[in-house]
This record gives C-alpha cells, structure tokens and sequence, in this order.
C-alpha cells in the first residue's frame, strides 16, 4: 500500500515540478528576461542570449524533469 501511495505521489510531484520549472520558470522566465534586457537603455547582449537559451532549454529540461520522476514512480509501482 505505501509502495502504491509513493509511486503515485511521485508521478505527481513529476507532472507538477515539470511543468513549474520547464513553463514558468524557464519558458516565461527567459522571455521576461529578454524583455528586461530590451529595456535597459545599454541593450547587454548576454542576458538576452542567456533568455533564449533559457527557452530553448525549456521543455527539454522540464521533460527530463517529468520523466525521472515518473520512472522512480514506475518503478514503485512495478512491484506490486
């Protein structure tokens, strides 16, 4: 029964963690950040590169994120 109950709590916290940090925190951040960048008056070319590769980086980390939780989950659940 607790092996059931971690597998599914671990499967959820994959889902929630890797839509927070892939969309929130590295999606919207990075385009924040570009849009800051934009507006300070001496336009500093790293932090608006450093927003795009936050987005590109985005959804494959997020992915990852997901997909090891959802394996430790798997495998929680494998045994019962």
């Amino acid at each position: 029964m607790f092996k059931i109950i971690l597998g599914i709590l671990s499967m959820i916290i994959g889902i929630g963690l890797g839509i927070y940090v892939g969309f929130f925190k590295l999606f919207i951040g990075g385009s924040i950040q570009i849009i800051e960048a934009i507006k300070i008056s001496p336009i500093c070319s790293l932090d608006i590169a450093w927003g795009i590769g936050k987005i590109f980086c985005a959804s494959f980390i997020g992915f990852m994120i997901f997909t090891m939780f959802t394996l430790i989950g798997a495998l929680f659940l494998k045994d019962v």
